[in-house]
């Protein structure tokens, strides 16, 4: 179902140097840098369920919760990689895979984001947040920069602020300097003649 690589029972957003190592190794073992995309998912009311059912039905909860993702059409020929309690991560290299999961994470219909889960009769909703990067999205594709953007993306979803469940990575475009003459813009027009009309 999913396959534990990293430390257990972290919490945040960080990978340490070792953890970059493993993870680099099954990214370069997988192919081209230039077609890996990374989903990250931090799943937001794990201790909710925890303190109403207990560790043991939460854990089961996660359990069927990772299944019926894998079993995600676009998700069936690639794994989730455990991080921590909360924190996962999916490798595609598909582009066709990738536009299904943004339309789903769009259209609000994602079963990452949201999913009802049933289990002896007690139906649970489990949450969580997307951080979405394509390799080809970022300018320096060395392997640890890609990841770290990943992360970066990922806590921008939990932000408190964002809306979104969701957030993908995009290239930032180089700033672009404007002339205000370029503009037809006149700096030096005397703008007291107008102060009237706003009182």
């Amino acid at each position: 179902m999913y396959t534990n690589i990293l430390i257990c029972g972290k919490n945040e957003l960080e990978l340490t140097k070792n953890e970059f190592k493993i993870l680099f190794t099954l990214i370069k073992n997988k192919g081209k840098i230039t077609k890996i995309i990374l989903i990250f998912f931090n799943i937001t009311n794990s201790l909710d369920i925890s303190n109403f059912y207990g560790k043991d039905f939460t854990d089961l909860v996660i359990s069927k919760y990772l299944g019926d993702i894998n079993n995600l059409p676009y998700i069936l020929n690639t794994q989730i990689f455990y991080i921590s309690a909360l924190e996962y991560v999916i490798l595609l290299d598909s582009k066709t895979e990738y536009n299904i999961l943004l339309s789903e994470l769009e259209n609000r219909s994602s079963i990452i984001t949201k999913s009802e889960i049933v289990i002896n009769e007690n139906k649970v909703i489990v949450k969580a947040k997307v951080g979405c990067v394509a390799s080809s999205a970022v300018e320096d594709k060395n392997v640890s920069n890609v990841i770290s953007k990943g992360f970066d993306t990922l806590k921008l979803a939990c932000s408190y602020n964002y809306t979104l469940d969701y957030a993908i990575y995009h290239k930032i475009d180089d700033e672009v300097d404007y002339s205000a003459s370029e503009l037809n813009i006149d700096l030096d027009i005397d703008l007291d003649k107008y102060k009237s009309k706003l009182r």
